[in-house]
């Protein structure tokens, strides 16, 4: 007896090894059909053959079996691929079940694989009923690269975690999960970009390279698609320069993760071969195999980076501190490796952080939505992306300007002692240098790309920030924040004019709410920190008269903002939808400030400045509602 259940167990090991490493296989090969349907999805696109069998699966123009005419095989052959991959990563999920449900990092995936093909699959019928709308083939390719990257990850948990090689030394590699996941998104976002260049037929408006008719990047409008093209090679340049410092970090980690430097070492191979690709098939005029190439490398390039990242997660849980044999940090020795509290933040965060990223949304929004209601049609994509980009560019380093003149106060204050040019992390120097430099930069870009108008509305912004508010307001006046409040206003100025290349009646309205909603906004934030500004001298509202009267401050503003923001409504700028949109969010609005009328605490005067962020977001989503659906 004991003899045949020493049999069994022995069989039953066996079996369990057999099915443990069947799972990886069956991941991979998974994982590589993806990719294939991927590739052949791109060949069915570019010969026009989406069309080439207008049943639904499994028959094709009636028939189980097709005839052999070039447009139904090709996309019967893709219909194929994806029976096999439905097969495959059912299968993967059976085999996850039976064998490791209580595992997140493998049921997870495996089961969100499955919706995403059902989701893909009822996208590919979609498509085929609504005749290969390019939108739709947009969503579908998009689907399709989730659905490649959540078998990346399942593949790489189905694996063995990496392990470090004892006694190597790990250099900055906490960091480098983190980055490997930053070029991935951003190899997401090229991706749809280079899908929205096909899918507004602009992959052959330019045929020159590097530059397009003498110019970099040619938005006027009338070169939409150019500008459309123009923009996907920028994103593509763009990729290839983040792959640089990875594939350095992971050359760095070599001797403890040979892993790291084969994936970005064959990623930086890839992009570097994806713009090869793109130059030559945009040279040719597009030739059919080639543009296939492109969408199947760009996939391929996609999935290492997904690998890449997945891996080094999984990486950086084994490398902790206490390892043996182990070190962390650029000065700790093997066997000693240093905690995670001492490691010091990347210079690109550091001076990330200088920028304000918090702040800077909100003025991106108000640039979007004031190009969005400038005029009847939609902006192109290429304008939008470069009028944010450089408004993003310009507030930042208005906010890297402002860190080196006030970093005498702020190390007196408790909300800005931890900024990087108080703690020491960044020289003042290099703060008013790094400024200075994303001004100059983002001047350039409205002047190259935009219009002069928007170079001239976005620099009078930084200076009336740096000059008007910063050194010269700021210390001196209580008025400060309700004259310098106007630098914040010139967003929405600065999107009118980069769509419409002058300013009308609507967007002096849209720069006279952000004028008028800044001092409530920051006298309810003013109460907050009533005694930063009280240490350091700066003669903020509640400061000089008390929070009491700065509170009714605030609700006379808020009024004279809400009746300012119904002028829209003159000569019908607005519609209805807008003036309910404003006469709600207004009475919400005052709703908060009359509560910190009759309690003038730091709660409620915390509502107020938490509401009015949302108040200004949802009115200019508000504009750009009426004005879509007018």
């Amino acid at each position: 007896m004991s003899i045949l259940s020493s049999r069994a167990h022995r069989d039953t090991g066996t079996r369990s090894r057999r099915l443990s490493i069947s799972l990886p296989l069956l991941a991979a090969a998974t994982l590589c059909t993806a990719w294939a349907e991927i590739f052949w999805g791109g060949v069915v696109r570019l010969s026009k053959s989406g069309l080439g069998c207008a049943d639904n699966w499994p028959l094709c123009n009636g028939r189980v079996y097709p005839l052999w005419e070039q447009p139904v095989l090709i996309e019967y052959i893709h219909r194929l691929i994806a029976a096999l991959i439905s097969v495959l990563v059912v299968a993967l999920l059976v085999v996850v079940w039976r064998r490791e449900r209580r595992n997140g990092w493998l049921f997870g995936p495996a089961l969100l694989a499955v919706a995403l093909f059902i989701v893909q699959a009822l996208l590919g019928a979609i498509v085929v009923w609504f005749e290969l709308k390019s939108g739709l083939v947009m969503v579908h390719l998009a689907t399709s690269m989730l659905l490649l990257a959540t078998l990346g990850v399942l593949t790489v948990n189905a694996f063995p975690r990496p392990l470090p090689t004892q006694g190597a030394r790990l250099v900055g590699f906490h960091r480098f999960p983190m980055l490997a996941l930053g070029a991935t998104a951003f190899a997401y976002i090229v991706l749809l970009s280079g899908a929205y260049t096909t899918s507004e037929h602009a992959g052959a408006a330019c045929t020159t390279w590097p530059l397009c008719g003498g110019r970099l990047v040619p938005l006027d409008g009338t070169l939409f698609a150019t500008g459309v093209q123009m923009v996907h090679r920028l994103f593509a340049y763009a990729l290839a320069l983040i792959l640089i410092p990875l594939s350095l970090r992971a050359r760095r980690n070599k001797a403890a993760f040979p892993i790291f430097a084969r994936l970005t070492g064959l990623a930086c191979g890839l992009v570097l071969l994806q713009i090869t690709i793109g130059i030559v098939q945009v040279v040719n005029l597009l030739p059919g195999w080639l543009v296939s190439l492109h969408i199947g490398n760009a996939a391929a390039l996609f999935a290492t980076l997904v690998l890449t990242t997945a891996f080094a997660f999984r990486a950086r849980a084994t490398a902790t501190p206490g390892d043996p044999g182990i070190g962390l940090g650029g000065d700790t020795v093997a066997g000693m490796p240093a905690p995670r509290a001492e490691r010091e933040p990347s210079p690109v965060s550091l001076y990330f952080k200088l920028t304000r990223p918090r702040v800077i949304p909100l003025l991106l929004v108000t640039t979007l939505c004031a190009m969005l209601v400038a005029t009847k049609g939609v902006p192109s994509f290429g304008l939008i992306v470069v009028t944010l980009l450089a408004g993003a560019m310009m507030a930042g380093g208005a906010h890297a300007i402002n860190a080196y003149i006030d970093r005498d106060i702020d190390q007196e204050m408790k909300r800005t002692r931890t900024r990087p040019v108080v703690t020491g992390a960044i020289p003042p120097r290099n703060a008013l240098v790094f400024g200075i430099a994303l001004g100059a930069i983002g001047c350039a870009l409205y002047l190259a790309f935009v219009n002069v108008l928007s170079a001239v509305l976005g620099l009078a912004g930084l200076l009336f920030y740096v000059y008007v508010y910063s050194l010269w307001l700021k210390r001196r006046t209580v008025q400060n924040i309700v004259i310098g409040g106007a630098a914040g206003a010139f967003p929405p100025l600065v999107g009118w004019a980069a769509v419409t290349n002058h300013l009308s009646f609507a967007a002096l309205v849209l720069f006279a709410i952000i004028f008028l909603w800044t001092p409530p906004h920051f006298w309810a934030l003013a109460i907050l920190i009533r005694r930063d500004y009280e240490g350091v001298g700066i003669p903020m509202l509640p400061v000089v008269i008390g929070e009491e009267r700065t509170a009714r401050h605030i609700a006379a503003y808020t009024v004279i903002l809400i009746a300012v923001t119904l002028l829209l409504a003159i000569g019908q700028v607005m519609g209805t939808l807008y003036i309910a949109v404003a006469l709600l969010l207004g009475a919400g609005f005052l709703y908060y400030v009359g509560r910190l009328l009759r309690d003038t605490t730091k709660a409620s005067a915390k509502r107020v400045f938490v509401y009015s962020n949302l108040y200004l977001a949802l009115l200019f989503l508000g504009m750009v509602l009426d004005h879509a659906l007018r």
